[in-house]
């Protein structure tokens, strides 16, 4: 009776060690989609029109969420994705890419994120934080305080272009 149980532990060990790297793999894909609309002015376009209309930098930091969200699979909840944007004129200006999360109460990061997209020519960094829904590795550094999720993280740096 120990061998099947031992390898359905296994097994499960395996497929969820597996559905976590498919899930970095749809959250790096999914912020290089972001990531060429910034460097091609798309998302700063869209922004002034949008802040033309009367929107807040919230509403439009929620928008390029929920259009990061636009391009993850269907299996990864919008709800778990979490955005920081920031520019500089440089790449040092960017800082470090280090980025220690805090977790309220509730399993949610308690951090202050960025959305700052830029002007033409400028650095970019856009990074998308997913909370999956799994411990992956127990001695991995990227668990989400004790709240049983692991912390997947994607991350892109471009130079904006020149746009009109």
């Amino acid at each position: 009776m120990e061998l099947p149980s031992r390898l359905t532990r296994r097994l499960h060990r395996t497929l969820t060690t597996s559905l976590a790297y498919l899930a970095q793999e749809a959250l790096e894909s999914a912020v290089q989609v972001a990531a060429r609309g910034v460097v091609t002015g798309q998302a700063q376009a869209s922004d002034v029109k949008g802040s033309s209309t009367g929107m807040t930098s919230a509403q439009l930091a929620e928008r390029f969420r929920i259009n990061g969200c636009a391009a993850l699979p269907s299996f990864m909840s919008c709800s778990r994705l979490y955005v920081d944007v920031k520019s500089a004129a440089t790449g040092a200006g960017l800082g470090s890419n280090a980025m220690p999360l805090t977790f309220d109460g509730n399993g949610k990061p308690s951090n202050a994120f960025s959305y700052d997209l830029g002007t033409q020519g400028s650095m970019v960094m856009i990074r998308f934080i997913y909370l999956w829904p799994m411990r992956v590795a127990p001695t991995a550094g990227t668990k989400a305080g004790s709240t049983g999720q692991t912390v997947l993280m994607a991350t892109s740096v471009a130079k904006s272009e020149v746009y009109t």
